[in-house]
């Protein structure tokens, strides 16, 4: 503490050029030590001048009262401009994003957004995307099922188990039969693609006998999402619960089981979106749409 230190003259806020603020703004705190925060206010960025001429950007000051003298404002306030050459104001770049007309580039940010086709890539953005991956979903269900056996035959630290090149054995299970197709089904990502297609090799397992005639659970791929989502059972095709696996089959297929089986960051964030029209959403107004219906 400083004995003997004097106050300072009341701090007069409302002398202030009218694009600054001050806080606090208890005008009665004026005893030596006591601070105030100068800033500029909305759409004007603040900045002090070198003795060279140079404006440095200064977004607040915080003077303090020593000995009876208040520290000397050094802050300037200018309304923001989108031609400036500065980041100032709500802009998320320079002259850019924000209030300003001219949108900011976001090839560079790491975020899938604008019109690109994925992560910085396609769109109106300079680097064209990686050729399509492939959709993992049917490899997927495969493996889930219990009259296939699955092998990846690309290396296990691969990042991407989509991109081109990626290949997998199919085969039938122990103790599952071969309807039809080759013993192995060798298949390559090509193109967005597994060749040959997943549907050329067909296994039946005990618990296929349910079934309709001639027709094996592999079928899923190839039917139409009403037959599909009924071929696993025997009740009558126009319950509710037939009608509702055929539709949410019909809403994974548009893209939103890709997402979600997706190992890119960019998909995964978009499946999970509360905004509205994401598979987020839409999964869960169809769940209400059956809610208490029977079946």
């Amino acid at each position: 503490q400083c004995r003997g230190c004097r106050s300072c003259p009341i701090y007069e806020v409302d002398k202030l050029p009218p694009e600054m603020m001050a806080w606090p703004t208890d005008a009665r705190q004026i005893s030596h030590g006591a601070k105030r925060t100068i800033m500029c206010g909305p759409r004007h960025f603040g900045f002090t001048t070198t003795e060279q001429g140079q404006k440095i950007s200064l977004p607040s000051q915080t003077i303090m009262c020593n000995d009876g003298a208040w520290d000397q404002l050094r802050l300037e306030c200018e309304q923001a401009s989108c031609r400036d050459k500065q980041k100032n104001g709500d802009e998320e770049d320079i002259d850019c994003g924000g209030s300003c007309d001219q949108p900011c580039n976001t090839c560079e940010d790491g975020v899938w957004n604008g019109d690109e086709t994925n992560i910085d890539c396609g769109g109106s953005c300079p680097s064209p995307c990686p050729p399509a991956r492939c959709n993992l979903v049917p490899i997927k269900l495969l493996e889930m099922h219990p009259a296939y056996t699955v092998t990846s035959l690309t290396s296990a630290s691969l990042i991407d188990p989509r991109k081109i090149g990626t290949r997998y054995t199919v085969e039938c299970a122990p103790g599952a039969s071969l309807v039809s197709g080759p013993p192995v089904l060798e298949v390559e990502c090509q193109n967005g693609r597994f060749t040959p297609d997943l549907s050329g090799i067909k296994c039946s397992s005990p618990g296929d006998a349910s079934l309709k005639p001639g027709s094996t659970r592999t079928e899923l791929f190839g039917q139409s999402a009403e037959d599909a989502s009924c071929s696993l059972q025997t009740e009558d095709p126009s319950n509710s619960c037939c009608a509702f696996r055929g539709e949410l089959r019909g809403l994974m297929e548009s893209g939103c089981a890709n997402q979600i089986f997706s190992e890119d960051q960019g998909q995964v964030q978009q499946f999970c979106s509360e905004t509205a029209g994401s598979c987020v959403s839409r999964m869960r107004d169809l769940v209400n749409k059956y809610v208490g219906r029977t079946g």
